[in-house]
């Protein structure tokens, strides 16, 4: 992303990459103008140290040492990549920003030289459009064939509202994706022809008395760095672009005067001395002042041949040629503190640790094994469970899978033109979201409460909001925009919610997948809205669900509960800039998904009298997915019910804003704006009835005593027999 060879203010960069295995393209460009006043420090900064200042919120006192002075005066805007630090009024110190973008209220100059300058400045932070007098930025990723047709929904969007010259003149899809094959396919060819090379090194003696372990001496009076070295190797890269070459066994990528190394490529280190003693050479991860850790050993089982000499290092017989290792498996190579690019340097010395050297600084790149393009993101928070209460009421909600997964087509594209900043913007994204949900409730006590949405991700551009949406690669990028950091792309949020209403235990166990496909996105220019819509949604819901219920029984009992839990997906496509007390500046579109699954259990008994539930007419019965149980049909004690619910709602933002003390500018609204979308499905699913108490019948009358036998002179003998012998 260098500047233009005809103006040093124009800044024009395009990277394409197309993953055969997926068939998915990256593609993103952008070309931008900086306002003169608009001073670069990235590589100038030596340090960077910023303090609350005075004057409101959001004005801060920052304190800048730069390799060659520089004129920051009243309204200059600093910007670049310089990893301050934010010193505290109790002196402690912590990480502050990575990348400035600040405007200079004033300024005053502390120290100065001829080759650095110290300067205090009192800034705020400023906004992208005052940065720029114009830009264009414009990424896709996705499938291929869709590249195309995402741009000519843009310009059929704009030739429905007065159309517009397209002034950058940005590749076309077709060269896009042929330069990324015909890049991808140099790569692999590549990378194909050095995988069989083996490490080389140079010639050793690995006798017991070479042996590394065997020699345990060390300098008696402190170590001199008397050696001279250097790394001998050719630029695989042209200019300030890499390429193909970068897949060269032999060669590093060099940027102005930082050079890269790559894991698993060999290289040469020449060196000068003015001993005979052996020598080992590893890599330290260099921390400017806070000092350097030691990392790989370049030889770890064997010291190295050398020998004294003081000629040209160019000619010199002390050569060492090895095979960078990966160091991102050392502890060294994480740079965590400030973060940022660890920077390394080699380091020689002797057995007796008496004699020495270094060479650097270097970085350290590997390949990226990471999947790009429109495989699926999955979103899965570790299972959780949320309780509240005490030993009288209480409440318990166990997330067991929790989870969303979605994959997209997306195009955006951002103009910024004089002050104006989205004198276009155009945000569109064809996608397929799945939310899946395995939730158990269970309450106790008496208690009716409500939980508002909360976000099981974390807030990682904001900490102090309780949810935001997060940036995960592949379907979002976070980008640098002519040295300035954003995010574009698919931004993801997860949240859950949940109400209770019971004064019975309760238990609700719920499995269910929700699948939406779908186009959404977000066209403006100016201050208009063109387009603002979500179409072609289809829900697909795959359900399966089990609840149980507890039975109590008592003299009387009149029992009832009720409980909701509800995921909220929702996906943001757009761009996110850093917000501000005094800049913001925010556009997109959002589509969020809200899966209710409820239960209600009702329980009426008595002893000695009659308390139930009044039977389910059939209508009710007929309109439910799995109907009801016979029991429902009459009177009952015992009733629970569960039905589930899916709505989809839409909403889009655009809002910009910049000022400085008392005044401020803005564009848009901060709030978010409705998009009608027609879907609101709610289904009960089945209803279960029982009669587990029924009522005792009274007790039965005692039988009538039998009639007397009737009276009959004339009876017969077998008759009279009979009756006499029972007599």
């Amino acid at each position: 992303s260098g500047a233009a060879a005809d103006d040093p203010l124009l800044f024009r960069h395009r990277f394409q990459h197309h993953d055969a295995a997926t068939d998915s393209l990256l593609y993103y460009q952008y070309e931008a103008k900086r306002h003169p006043n608009v001073v670069v420090l990235t590589d100038m900064a030596e340090s960077c140290e910023a303090s609350d200042g005075e004057g409101g919120d959001g004005v801060t006192n920052i304190k800048v040492a730069t390799s060659v002075p520089m004129n920051m005066t009243n309204g200059t805007i600093i910007v670049g990549d310089v990893n301050c630090t934010f010193r505290e009024a109790d002196g402690t110190s912590s990480p502050w920003r990575s990348t400035l973008r600040e405007r200079v209220l004033s300024s005053s100059i502390a120290a100065s030289a001829a080759d650095s300058q110290l300067v205090n400045l009192r800034t705020v932070h400023a906004a992208l459009n005052e940065i720029f007098q114009h830009a264009q930025l414009e990424l896709f990723q996705g499938r291929p064939h869709a590249f195309d047709a995402a741009r000519d929904k843009r310009l059929a969007s704009l030739a429905n509202n007065g159309g517009y010259d397209d002034k950058y003149g940005f590749a076309s899809a077709d060269a896009v994706i042929a330069d990324a094959k015909k890049d991808a396919l140099a790569r692999r060819r590549l990378a194909d022809a050095a995988r069989p090379q083996k490490q080389k090194s140079s010639p050793q003696n690995t006798s017991s008395s070479n042996r590394r372990e065997l020699y345990h001496t060390s300098c008696l009076f402190g170590g001199e760095d008397d050696f001279s070295m250097t790394l001998y190797g050719e630029p695989c890269n042209d200019g300030d672009r890499p390429g193909p070459g970068m897949e060269d066994r032999t060669c590093f990528w060099k940027t102005e005067d930082k050079i890269a190394l790559k894991a698993g490529n060999e290289y040469t280190l020449r060196w000068k001395s003015n001993t005979n003693e052996r020598v080992e050479i590893f890599v330290q991860e260099s921390d400017g002042g806070w000092g350097s850790t030691h990392c790989a050993d370049l030889s770890p089982t064997a010291w190295i041949p050398n020998q004294k000499y003081t000629g040209p290092i160019a000619s010199s017989p002390n050569k060492f040629t090895f095979t960078l290792p990966d160091l991102r498996e050392h502890g060294c190579a994480d740079d965590g503190w400030f973060g940022g690019f660890p920077e390394f340097i080699f380091r020689i010395q002797t057995q007796s640790k008496c004699h020495g050297g270094k060479w650097g600084i270097f970085r350290f790149i590997s390949d990226w094994s990471d999947e790009i393009g429109p495989g699926p993101v999955t979103v899965r928070p570790s299972p959780s469970v949320v309780s509240f209460g005490n030993q009288y009421s209480g409440a318990s909600l166990t997330c067991n899978d929790c989870s969303m997964t979605g994959s997209a087509d997306v195009h955006v594209l951002i103009r910024v033109d004089q002050y104006s900043p989205f004198a276009e913007s155009w945000s569109w994204a064809d996608s397929t979201l799945e939310a899946n949900v395995d939730l158990t409730a269970r309450a106790s006590g008496n208690v009716d409460q409500s939980f508002r949405p909360v976000s099981v991700l974390p807030c990682v551009t904001d900490p102090a909001q309780l949810f935001c949406p997060i940036c995960i690669p592949p379907i979002c990028l976070p980008v640098e925009f002519a040295g300035i950091g954003v995010s574009v792309g698919v931004l993801v949020d997860l949240k859950l919610s949940s109400r209770v209403k019971i004064n019975v235990e309760a238990d609700l166990k719920y499995r269910r997948s929700v699948k939406a496909v779908g186009t959404f996105g977000l066209h403006t220019r100016g201050s208009s809205i063109l387009f603002a819509d979500a179409s072609d949604f289809e829900q697909r819901p795959d359900a399966e669900g089990a609840v149980s219920s507890p039975s109590e029984a008592m003299a009387r009992l009149s029992l009832s509960a009720y409980a909701r839990v509800g995921v909220h997906p929702s996906l943001y496509v757009g761009l996110f800039a850093s917000l501000s007390e005094f800049a913001a500046a925010e556009v997109y579109f959002r589509v969020s998904a809200s899966l209710y699954v409820s239960a209600a259990f009702d329980f009426k008994t008595a002893v000695g009298t009659t308390s139930l539930l009044a039977g389910r007419t059939d209508s009710y019965c007929e309109t439910a997915l799995f109907g009801c149980s016979n029991t429902c049909s009459a009177d009952h004690d015992t009733q629970l019910s569960v039905s589930v619910a899916l709505r989809l709602n839409a909403a889009y933002k655009l809002y910009a804003k910049a000022g400085w003390e008392l005044w401020t500018a803005s564009i848009g609204d901060r709030n978010e704006k409705p998009v009608f979308v027609d879907l609101d499905w709610t289904k009960t699913l089945v209803t279960w009835c029982w009669f587990l108490f029924p009522p005792s019948p009274p007790p039965s009358p005692p039988p009538p005593p039998p009639p007397p036998p009737p009276r009959n002179d004339n009876f017969d003998g077998g008759y009279g027999g009979s009756y006499g012998g029972g007599g």
